[in-house]
């Protein structure tokens, strides 16, 4: 008599396992980082930030965020620095970007004046999902 014994091999696919990540991939049984996740966000500012402004006749903004333009001249005026801004309805710089690998990233924010001179810049963490963020001394 002769048995054969052979072996049953798993397969296992790597890949992004969180379901909440833009690229989730259900077929996969082990996360290797991949996980893509959208992250977006309201940069604004508050009374003292205003005060630094109007201080120092700063009267317009251009702000980068990750290397990129927001907004380029801004009249600082048509912010309500009084009341925080959330991520509906917000005339406040806003980004929309993707984050790799887990729940945070971050990135670079720069504030110039109407002069093109360097007022800050700032690193932020982003987190997944919509978030606000308060530009800041």
């Amino acid at each position: 008599m002769l048995f054969s014994i052979g072996s049953c091999d798993i397969l296992v696919r790597n890949g992004c396992t969180d379901g909440s990540a833009e690229n989730y991939d259900s077929k996969a049984s082990r996360s290797d980082g991949s996980c893509i996740y959208r992250s977006s966000g309201v940069l604004y500012w508050d009374n003292g930030m205003n005060n630094y402004f109007n201080f120092n006749g700063i009267t317009s903004v251009t702000i980068e965020f990750a290397g990129e333009v927001l907004v380029e001249n801004a009249d600082i005026s048509q912010y309500d620095y009084l009341n925080n801004p959330s991520c509906n309805g917000t005339n406040w710089p806003a980004f929309d970007t993707y984050i790799y690998k887990d729940y945070s990233q971050l990135e670079n924010v720069i504030l110039y004046d109407q002069n093109d001179s360097l007022i800050l810049s700032e690193i932020i963490y982003l987190g997944k999902g919509c978030n606000t963020y308060e530009i800041q001394f």
